[in-house]
């Protein structure tokens, strides 16, 4: 059991005590991450990260229990911080050197390594409840429980989400560089193709929005790109817009949609990519590598037949032949 009948310590001194715990804490920590072949620069500052969601959480917790009021945290409950704080920060040092969540590539970050953070978090902070409720005696508001696993979350995920952010370009469309381009097509198709454009910058590209002839899904948002209208609506979107590029992002799209595009983009200054069939499509990703300009088959309301052309010189060599149809 931890002494509660001494003299509640100062600011000065808990925040002395708070500091030589972190010091001597994330020594060792930092030489058995380098001995685990995890010594790399990127590596370390993602651990400290991580570590910031235990060595906080408690403090920031107990700020956020008291309306913002530091005052009444440090010289009501300094103990209850200080024992706490260093119970948070040891269960969560042993957790992450277990789990290794700063192994993964944040800029990669989803539903996947969001529910292990959380599990991780889950099970630290239910441990961290006994341990309080067994070794420290002081006053230990229960909201704590509840607010600090949120705080922890926090610090872990957020950081995450924004390398991610940044690494898929999101704040370089502020730029305005590269050719200003429409998708159409607000599915799957249409939204891998957006996350290839504002993760690859090289590509020349800025995503202005998306068309689909989806009532359900007008001015609604992918990625974060609204859906400004139907395929109808093309012409005055290119010009609205200054549209550069227009993408038939649509697999499934027969014959019709795509010669539709080509009569509403015909006369308009843009480049129009395709995506292949959904037939041309089988055992490839989809992905920009696979869009192309369009082939003059790809306006035909049919397959395009092919002919023997041998068979056919046989056929009608010396002969007069008239042609009907064009």
């Amino acid at each position: 059991m931890f002494n509660q009948e001494a003299a509640p310590p100062s600011l000065g001194r808990v925040a002395s005590e708070c500091g030589k715990i972190i010091f001597l804490t994330l020594l060792p920590l930092y030489s058995l991450l380098a001995q685990q072949g995890g010594g790399t620069g990127v590596r370390h500052w993602k651990f400290s990260i991580d570590l910031t969601a235990f060595l906080l959480a408690v403090l920031i917790a107990f700020w956020l229990r008291f309306d913002f009021r530091i005052g009444i945290v440090v010289y009501a409950y300094p103990q209850s911080v200080f024992w706490g704080s260093v119970i948070d920060t040891v269960l969560g040092t042993l957790f992450l050197l277990y789990y290794k969540p700063y192994r993964n590539i944040w800029r990669h970050t989803g539903f996947k390594e969001v529910w292990e953070i959380a599990r991780l978090i889950f099970w630290q902070k239910t441990l961290f409840a006994l341990a309080v409720v067994s070794l420290v005696p002081t006053v230990f508001p229960r909201s704590i429980f509840i607010i600090a696993p949120l705080v922890s979350l926090s610090i872990m995920i957020v950081p995450r989400f924004v390398v991610r952010f940044y690494t898929e370009g999101r704040f370089r469309y502020l730029r305005k560089t590269g050719k200003r381009t429409l998708i159409i097509g607000a599915g799957e198709a249409g939204a891998q193709i957006c996350r290839e454009i504002a993760a690859h910058s090289e590509l020349g590209y800025q995503l202005v929005g998306f068309v689909d002839d989806d009532r359900r899904k007008q001015q609604a948002f992918l990625h974060g790109f609204r859906v400004l209208g139907q395929v109808g609506d093309l012409p005055g979107l290119v010009v609205k817009q200054r549209i550069e590029t227009v993408i038939v992002a649509v697999p499934s799209a027969g014959r019709s949609l795509i010669k539709k595009v080509y009569e509403l983009t015909a006369t308009l200054p843009v480049e129009t990519l395709i995506m292949p069939g959904i037939y041309e499509m089988i055992g490839k990703k989809v992905s920009f590598s696979t869009l192309r300009p369009f082939k003059i088959e790809d306006l035909l309301l049919r397959e395009p037949v092919f002919m023997d052309g041998g068979k056919i010189a046989r056929a009608f060599s010396g002969k007069r032949v008239l042609v009907t149809g064009a």
